[in-house]
Parts: structure tokens; sequence; C-alpha cells
């Protein structure tokens, strides 16, 4: 059975790490073990620039 998680910024559980604030939004206990997921708010002057990373290829 499966169903919609959805979670508001600031709903799920926060851990501050210097200026930058991450928030657990799904955790693997939700997903049986398949995913966790983060949300990161920071300043622009803290978050990198934008890239590519070089020698990844799509899956087959």
């Amino acid at each position: 059975m499966s169903f919609p998680l959805v979670r508001n910024p600031g709903e799920g559980t926060l851990y501050p790490y210097y200026d930058t604030v991450q928030e657990q939004v799904v955790s693997t206990s939700e997903t049986r073990g398949v995913a966790t997921v983060l949300r990161l708010t920071m300043r622009p002057s803290d978050a990198p620039p934008l890239h590519t990373t070089a020698g990844r290829t799509k899956a087959g």
C-alpha cells in the first residue's frame, strides 16, 4: 500500500549546522529503508556554484 507523503518547510526534524539548516523531510523508517530526504536552507553566499560532474552518464 502506498500513500502520499508531503511536509511543508519547518514540519520536519531540524538539524542546525553552522549557518545552514538541514531539515529531514522523509526518513528511512517512512520509506521502508529506501530513502531519506533532506531540505537544506542556506545563504546564497554559502551555496556551491553551479556545476556538472564529469564522467557521469545516464543509466541505460
